[in-house]
């Protein structure tokens, strides 16, 4: 419910499951679902993967532009 109010908000979410937890599958739908969309969740089973979500997240953070 959480993520689906910050949506309809107009706030964007973006979700990534570490290590382990990339085997729930439960879990992964969960942060997928809450994700403002699929290209916003990561499934990072390692460090490498997790350092990747981070630079892709950074990169199109850095596209954003404020409205007012």
């Amino acid at each position: 419910d959480t993520c689906e109010i910050m949506k309809n908000d107009g706030i964007v979410i973006y979700t990534i499951v570490f290590g382990n937890a990339t085997n729930d599958s439960y879990l992964n739908e969960s942060y997928e679902s809450c994700a403002s969309d699929s290209n916003k969740y990561y499934a990072a089973p390692s460090g490498d993967d997790l350092k990747e979500a981070f630079k892709r997240i950074a990169k199109e953070l850095s596209n954003l532009h404020l409205r007012s």
